[in-house]
């Protein structure tokens, strides 16, 4: 961290928030203004400067402005346009001492861009796989298992120029993302977190849930037979130093014949894993990764709270069995979020709702709250609405933690969503 530090910008906002930032550690040598009328006067004791000056004065230098927010992408784009490097742009207002002590910028990123890869068999993405979001994917193809590495490494390269274009301000394959945002990111990636799309290798699901587009992904599944403990072997070979997390989503895991064999082979490699399942089967094979707390949880999907509703939504009557496999899990301490996907018509009443609520009560479980698949974004019902609201009121009741699958609801209806969780 350079330790000369010009504070941009003398106005109110700076006045009021001055010595709260001093007691967080910043410690200017001098403002910066571009009103010549303010130079080399004193501004809260400190010496005000024009910029280029404060700069010749102190090269070691680390710039901050001091705008309240609504002015601060306006500043930074304005600095940026009279050449200041971007890695010399922070902002007083989000300053973490924590986070700049261990090298980390305030700037626009996204997790998955500097962490994440998806790995499917036949291309590398930077972002999620799922055929409903429309994201600004990296793609890389490749050809066979043994290609993987070389894909992997120019996926890399690709997010390195994003994450420089982005800081430049300048145009970037992530400009509309919905996942872009300001925030604290490292100056480069280190990708440690792998997502493992479950509908690429072999079997991906033995259910037919009424609200999956199954058809729709079978026909976007590639026929190439990669199997997922080559590529799993490849990626662990091109990151060896990486305590690495794997995620194994859409579908069902567990029923890969090579499930035994993934879940050894990451208990050797001490990897965390987390799995989106439907809780139908139950390998013992996890119990030994759970006890050296390396699970990171299992998000099942639930969607009912009676066996009739589960029947009718699931295609596949096996509730009791489910439910049982539940207080498997949770008897390993893993952590567990039951999922409940509203199906307008189907488990949309107080009875599935309550019966959901009070399984997740018991087994102390985040709820997650989704929206059927195959609405188009559609707004939900009044009634709707209202069953959401009174299951948030139970989950602060029961103090469950909830999560909110934004994505599968309209904005509006997000929007609503969020309220309810704010004040209840």
């Amino acid at each position: 961290m350079p330790s000369n530090i010009i504070f941009y910008g003398v106005d109110s906002h700076a006045k009021e928030c001055f010595n709260s930032w001093l007691l967080e550690g910043l410690d200017p040598v001098c403002f910066v203004d571009m009103d010549k009328q303010k130079h080399y006067k004193a501004f809260n004791g400190i010496e005000v400067l024009p910029l280029d000056e404060a700069i010749e004065r102190y090269p070691d230098y680390e710039l901050y402005i001091t705008f309240s927010e609504e002015n601060m992408p306006g500043c930074w784009e304005s600095l940026l346009a009279q050449g200041i490097p971007p890695e010399r742009i922070q902002f007083a207002d989000k300053y973490d001492a924590e986070k700049r002590s261990a090298g980390m910028l305030y700037k626009k990123g996204c997790e998955f861009l500097y962490n994440f890869v998806s790995v499917s068999t036949f291309k590398v993405m930077t972002c999620p796989d799922n055929w409903f979001f429309e994201r600004s994917k990296f793609d890389v193809p490749y050809e066979e298992s043994k290609d993987l590495k070389q894909a992997l490494e120019q996926n890399l390269s690709l997010r390195v120029k994003a994450i420089e274009a982005l800081a430049k301000n300048q145009k970037a394959p992530c400009d509309s993302c919905s996942f872009l945002q300001w925030g604290y990111f490292p100056p480069e990636p280190s990708i440690y977190h792998i997502s493992l799309p479950g509908r690429y290798y072999g079997p991906f699901c033995n259910f037919s849930c009424s609200y999956c587009n199954a058809a729709r992904l079978r026909s976007k599944t590639s026929i190439k037979k990669i199997n997922i403990m080559d590529n799993l072997r490849q990626i662990g070979e091109f990151l060896p130093d990486s305590k690495l997390k794997i995620n194994f989503c859409t579908g069902e895991f567990f029923i890969k014949p090579e499930a035994t064999e993934v879940l050894k082979f990451c208990h050797e490699k001490k990897y965390i894993v987390n799995f989106l399942s439907n809780g139908s089967i139950y390998n013992d094979a996890i119990s030994e990764i759970a006890r050296e707390g390396n699970v990171e949880y299992i998000n099942i999907s639930l969607d009912s709270g009676t066996p009739d509703t589960y029947a009718k939504v699931k295609g596949i009557d096996c509730f009791g069995l489910t439910v049982g496999n539940i207080e498997k899990y949770h008897a390993l301490q893993i952590p567990l979020t039951l999922k409940y996907v509203m199906y307008e018509g189907v488990n949309d009443n107080i009875g599935d709702i309550e019966g959901f609520l009070n399984i997740a009560g018991r087994f102390k479980t985040t709820v997650a709250i989704s929206n059927n698949q195959l609405n188009e974004n559609a707004l939900i019902k009044r009634e709707t609405m209202d069953l959401i609201e009174r299951m948030i009121q139970r989950c602060r009741q029961l103090n469950l933690n909830i999560i909110l699958y934004r994505d599968f609801f309209n904005p509006e209806d997000v929007c609503k969503i969020d309220k309810i969780i704010e004040q209840t």
